[in-house]
């Protein structure tokens, strides 16, 4: 991720605290998280949505929960994955990401809708790994030839991170 930022953007070494500068308000700090090499970590209240970095898709902003799934799939670059409840797209350009857009991410969900946003976002990010399908992944022939390098399957049906930040005010 280092290469997409802007010199003296969003620069870090891991574990460090780092700071950004942002239109909207003072130097404000963040870090690596430690444990999720690739996801940085802002203090509550930090809003991003109008960064040049999240306007361009350099990055996707997202709870912690949402970042668990791609790595605990951990597919090495050129790995050929079905993500088979994949709209938005946040699980599935995390896993291109950590896959070095390498390799096929085959893209399955049922809700036009949803998937429109995702291929937008794949756009975006400028993610070419990931080829979107809108159906069921239940409706997916197993034997067809072009899943037949198929070795990982990331599947979140009701979305890992959908809802978490509100729902975790309480513990806070």
């Amino acid at each position: 991720m280092r290469d997409l930022l802007p010199k003296g953007t969003l620069e870090t070494g891991r574990n460090e605290e780092s700071r950004y500068e942002s239109k909207n308000s003072a130097d404000k700090k963040f870090m690596c998280d430690k444990h999720l090499s690739d996801v940085l970590v802002f203090p509550a209240g930090t809003d991003l949505h109008d960064h040049p970095l999240y306007v361009s898709g350099h990055i996707l902003l997202q709870d912690k929960a949402s970042c668990l799934p791609a790595h605990v799939l951990a597919a090495p670059p050129g790995s050929h994955v079905i993500d088979a409840c994949a709209a938005p797209g946040n699980k599935s350009s995390h896993v291109a990401s950590l896959m070095n857009n390498k390799g096929k991410i085959f893209a399955f969900d049922s809700d036009s809708k949803r998937l429109t946003v995702m291929q937008r976002l794949m756009r975006m990010a400028s993610v070419e790994c990931v080829t979107t399908r809108n159906c069921s992944f239940l409706e997916v022939d197993p034997l067809d030839v072009k899943y037949s390098n198929v070795q990982y399957i990331v599947v979140d049906p009701s979305c890992s991170g959908s809802g978490i930040v509100s729902r975790m005010d309480n513990f806070y």
